[in-house]
C-alpha cells in the first residue's frame, strides 16, 4: 500500500527550494509537467487541515514529492493509487514557533553571524568553533519521521557545539558538517541511506563506518571513518589517508581500488 504523508510546515517553504523545484519543473517535457501538476492537486485534495499550500510538503514513500520525484517514480501509478484509494494517509502538524522562540533563534543566529565574521579576519578561525550551545529541538526540524537541520542555521554550524546531539534518522544530503563536533552520527539510520554531496571534512568520526549507503559526492577527508566498499557508493567522492577501507570485511588500499586520494600538504615552519 502506498504511504503518503501530509507534513504541515512550521514556516513557508524556503526560496531556496521553491527556486529549486521551478528550475527541475521547467526541465520536464510538457507531458511530465502535466502529470506532476494533476498529481500536485490531487494530493492537496486530500489535506484535512486548513493551511495555505505554501505551508505543505508531501511525502510518498518517504520521498518528498517534487518534480524530482517525477524521474524516479511512476506518477501515473500513484495518480491510480490515490483513485483506488490505494494509500495510508498520515498527516504531521508541526506548529509554528512562538514569538519568544523566535527571538530566542533570532539572537543565536545573530550571535553565530558575528562570530563568522571574527573568524573570517584571523589565521586560525577554529578558535572560534564550538561556542554556541544548542539543543536538538531548536537545530532540527522533522519530517516523516527524519531530522532535517533548520535551514537558517545552516551556514554556522561549526560555530554550535553538537557533540552532545544525535544524528540518527537524520537526512544528511547536501549539508556542510565541516569543521564541526558532531559525535553520535548513525548513518545506518540515514534518510533514503544516502549522504550524497554532503561535507565531513574534518570532523573526527573515528569508529563510524559508512556501509549500505550512497556517499556519491561527499567529502570525507580527516574523517577516520571505516568505509565498506563493497556496499557504498563513492563516486567522485573526496578521499584520503585517514579513511579506512574495506573490502570483503578486510583492509585494502583505496587506490588499487581505483580512487583517487586527496594528498594535504605539510606545512613546515623553519625557526632560526
Amino acid at each position: 500500500m502506498r504511504q503518503i504523508t501530509v507534513y504541515i510546515r512550521p514556516v513557508p517553504i524556503f526560496h531556496s527550494e521553491y527556486i529549486k523545484d521551478i528550475m527541475t519543473l521547467e526541465q520536464l517535457t510538457r507531458k511530465e509537467q502535466k502529470l506532476y501538476q494533476t498529481a500536485s492537486f490531487a494530493l492537496h485534495n486530500l489535506v484535512k487541515s486548513n493551511v495555505s499550500l505554501e505551508y505543505i510538503d508531501f511525502f510518498i514513500d518517504e520521498q518528498r514529492f517534487s518534480p524530482d520525484l517525477v524521474c524516479q517514480t511512476s506518477i501515473s501509478e500513484l495518480l491510480n493509487d490515490i483513485h483506488n484509494k490505494n494509500y495510508q494517509l498520515t498527516e504531521i502538524v508541526s506548529l509554528p514557533s512562538t514569538k519568544k522562540e523566535l527571538s530566542f533563534q533570532q539572537e543565536k543566529i545573530k550571535l553565530a553571524k558575528n562570530l563568522n565574521e571574527m573568524a573570517e579576519k584571523e589565521a586560525n578561525p577554529e578558535f572560534y568553533y564550538y561556542q554556541l550551545p544548542i539543543k536538538e529541538e531548536e537545530l532540527f526540524t522533522m519530517f516523516s519521521g527524519y531530522k532535517k537541520i533548520r535551514e537558517e542555521y545552516l551556514p554556522y554550524l561549526c560555530f554550535f557545539d553538537l557533540s552532545k546531539l544525535t544524528f540518527s534518522h537524520m537526512d544528511f544530503r547536501g549539508v556542510n558538517f565541516s569543521d564541526t563536533n558532531i559525535k553520535n552520527v548513525d548513518f545506518s539510520t540515514a534518510y533514503q541511506h544516502s549522504i550524497v554531496n554532503s561535507n565531513f571534512e574534518n570532523v573526527e568520526l573515528l569508529g563510524t563506518e559508512l556501509k549500505n549507503i550512497d556517499a556519491r559526492g561527499t567529502n570525507l577527508c580527516g574523517t577516520f571513518l571505516t568505509i565498506d566498499s563493497d556496499t557504498t557508493l563513492l563516486e567522485n567522492s573526496k578521499l584520503d589517508s585517514s579513511i579506512l577501507m574495506l573490502s570483503q570485511n578486510y583492509p585494502v588500499n583505496p587506490e588499487r581500488l581505483g580512487y583517487s586520494l586527496v594528498k594535504k600538504k605539510t606545512n613546515i615552519k623553519l625557526r632560526f
